[in-house]
């Protein structure tokens, strides 16, 4: 099990100008702290995609213009 201030610290992290969208907790219990892993994982899973897109879709206005 790992306490709240390690996701806590991933989300700092993350927030900070030069992140690491591939950053994800190990989330193997079962328990509620587990849970919140997962979820963090899932979110980040799902911001990594929305960037990435955004990435594709600038770089194809830009190479169009």
């Amino acid at each position: 099990m790992y306490p709240v201030s390690t996701i806590t610290s991933t989300f700092r992290d993350i927030a900070k100008e030069s992140v690491d969208l591939s950053v994800r907790i190990n989330a193997n219990s079962t328990d509620e702290m587990g849970e919140l892993g997962k979820q963090f994982n899932n979110f980040m899973d799902k911001l990594q995609i929305i960037m990435l897109d955004k990435e594709r879709q600038s770089w194809l206005t830009n190479g169009q213009t």
